[in-house]
């Protein structure tokens, strides 16, 4: 606590955690105990019952004296949820822990370390990857290159910056505006490109959190995600009026198509839905040059991505 909190008798929090939550129940004990075993032990919890009707909400009231419950019956989008949780945080540095995914006990003590008396708008971090009973399946960032300093424009191109691993500064939040109350699944992308704009980014090496992949990611979730990304370009492409800025939105743009193609092919066979996808990728690339520079880089990554999966079921089978 800051000597002008103290003087003042604020007894605000240096952290706020935000946490959204729909019928997490069965998992959201051991993201609270991890939050619970924090080395950092000045932070509130806002939990947004967010329509929950499984006990969550009754959990999170009896984790913690720090903790805060908001929300309701009523089920909002992330993004109108993550703000009205924000609006209630009282921390100068926010963290986002959703109610399935998991924190290393020192994440808060290190990035509030980095970001307290610094001019960085968002710190995040390497995390694992693990399944539903919390086996890990590999690192984000061997998957995902990570940047930092003005990562705008590779931030275009794909999400590398994993919101269990984020911590923000009030003042870099604001300056970017509230998250979009009607975005669902990309809302916290959204949000991460607005602050980029202004904002310094650093990245950390380190896995400071678990990200679970669930089982409920059924295929009309994941449907749904891509739509709603590739609703976000076209007004992402709309809105600029910067040449190059433009040009790493096609970038990005034509990368999703192409992501979302295969996954079609791979995962639901389905060769003509998977064709016109492809088709409008190279569209949005901008032409057919700059299709093939994009799709070389695409496919270089995907290589990789393959190569770096391979190696962890080898490592798994080894063990």
């Amino acid at each position: 606590m800051s000597a002008e909190r103290a003087e003042t008798g604020d007894v605000r929090p240096t952290v706020s955690v935000i946490m959204v939550c729909y019928n997490g129940s069965a998992l959201l004990p051991e993201s609270l105990a991890g939050l619970k075993a924090q080395s950092f032990e000045d932070w509130e919890l806002v939990f947004w019952n967010n329509g929950s009707h499984d006990g969550s909400a009754d959990l999170a009231r009896a984790f913690d004296t720090r903790t805060r419950v908001l929300g309701g019956s009523e089920r909002l989008t992330l993004g109108a949820a993550r703000g009205k949780a924000l609006q209630a945080a009282r921390g100068d540095l926010i963290a986002f822990l959703d109610d399935d995914d998991l924190w290393r006990a020192d994440k808060l003590e290190r990035q509030v370390e980095i970001m307290t008396g610094s001019e960085i708008g968002l710190c995040y971090s390497d995390c694992e990857v693990i399944d539903a009973e919390g086996t890990e399946l590999g690192r984000y960032a061997r998957r995902v290159k990570p940047h930092e300093g003005r990562v705008l424009h590779p931030l275009l191109v794909e999400n590398f910056i994993p919101t269990v691993t984020v911590m923000i500064s009030r003042e870099a939040y604001e300056a970017a505006g509230p998250f979009d109350p009607t975005l669902n699944m990309p809302a916290d992308y959204e949000q991460w490109l607005r602050m980029a704009r202004g904002s310094e980014v650093v990245f950390v090496g380190e896995a400071l959190g678990s990200y679970r992949l669930s089982r409920g990611s059924l295929t009309s979730d994941l449907d749904q995600a891509y739509r709603q990304v590739d609703a976000l370009y076209e007004r992402l492409a709309a809105r600029s009026s910067d040449g190059v800025e433009s040009r790493w939105i096609s970038r990005g743009w034509a990368c999703h198509y192409w992501r979302w193609a295969i996954r079609g092919l791979l995962e639901r066979g389905r060769p003509g839905e998977s064709l016109r996808r492809f088709v409008a990728g190279c569209r949005a690339a901008g032409g057919p040059v700059l299709a093939v520079v994009d799709f070389g880089r695409f496919a270089l990554g995907l290589v990789h991505g393959v190569a770096v999966r391979a190696e962890m079921i080898r490592a798994r089978r080894d063990a």
